[in-house]
């Protein structure tokens, strides 16, 4: 099988997170939304897909990037995919939208692990209603390729590129989508917050379309047949 990646500008923000040094990761998609890491930046392993930061699971160990244009671009097509590779052996946050004036506003877009390991997506702002969550666990310290995508229909969430789970979609996509203080943190629901993610996650990306399943198989098998490109300005994989 031959894959032939093109870029793709419905993809905001592609995250590789393999630099090796350092507490940029810098974005592979064509809008330069680089992200700033809070740890130790000495902290990088070997993986399957290049070095890793290691997330310790304490409230000093996060990344975040602004959201606001992002986020702009999610409303106006009221979609949306997030796809990244983790491997843990605890529950935590992966990835949480904030912003903080006047009040802390949070939780437009959450994926996360918990309830012992089992994946949980909220793609709209729903506040936990018929959010999607899978059955399985996956905190099993195996290395996960997860996507969650949700648009006014339907929300799913794929596990090596399998479908786990599935919830309604949302219709309300308000404002608070677009303020200009909107932060996206990773690896926990806000600094010094206490769902904090613990172990690796790393090739981060997100879309404002809904990846077909065809193409999120794509992608995984992309990265697992160890084809990591990271010149690739966000690829669109094709069978």
């Amino acid at each position: 099988m031959t894959l032939y990646p093109l870029r793709d500008d419905t993809c905001l923000l592609a995250l590789p997170m393999h630099e090796g040094e350092g507490n940029i990761f810098y974005d592979h998609s064509r809008y330069f939304h680089n992200a700033t890491f809070y740890g130790d930046t000495t902290d990088w392993s070997d993986s399957p897909f290049g070095k890793v930061i290691f997330f310790a699971g304490t409230d000093s160990y996060y990344a975040k990037v602004s959201g606001h244009e992002i986020m702009s671009k999610i409303a106006e097509t009221k979609a949306l995919t997030v796809t990244v590779w983790i491997n843990t052996g605890e529950d935590g946050q992966i990835l949480y939208d904030c912003h903080g004036f006047p009040y802390p506003v949070c939780g437009m877009i959450e994926l996360a692990l918990r309830d012992d390991g089992k994946i949980y997506w909220n793609g709209g702002g729903t506040n936990g209603w018929d959010c999607p969550e899978t059955s399985e666990s996956f905190n099993d310290g195996q290395w996960h390729f997860i996507a969650a995508l949700a648009d006014h229909s339907i929300s799913r969430i794929y596990v090596d590129g399998e479908l786990k789970s599935e919830g309604t979609g949302w219709s309300e996509w308000s404002s608070l989508w677009t303020d200009s203080d909107k932060i996206l943190y990773i690896g926990t629901n806000y600094p010094e917050g206490s769902d904090l993610f613990s172990d690796f996650l790393c090739d981060l990306r997100i879309y404002n379309r809904i990846l077909s399943h065809e193409e999120i198989k794509a992608l995984e098998l992309y990265y697992r047949n160890f084809e990591v490109r990271p010149s690739i300005l966000c690829p669109r994989p094709t069978l």
